[in-house]
């Protein structure tokens, strides 16, 4: 009986154990996918302000070239 309860102790603190693992491994998963897309926004957004410069400033060019010729 004594040995019974030990085995099942053990059982039960070995699949303790193997939740624990998991557990952390889902946690860093988390932690790396949320990184991953926080970076991802933060790429995205200076992408969108290079293309407002880049339209901005091929505006400003064509008025220049436009009035040079236009002269």
């Amino acid at each position: 009986m004594r040995r019974d309860l030990d085995e099942e102790m053990t059982r039960q603190e070995r699949e303790y154990e193997r939740l624990e693992r998991e557990n952390r491994s889902r946690i860093i998963h988390g932690a790396g996918d949320f990184i991953g897309v926080v970076v991802g926004v933060v790429c995205i957004l200076a992408l969108v302000l290079l293309l407002i410069s880049l339209i901005n400033w091929l505006k400003g060019d064509i008025k220049a070239g436009l009035s040079l010729f236009m002269q």
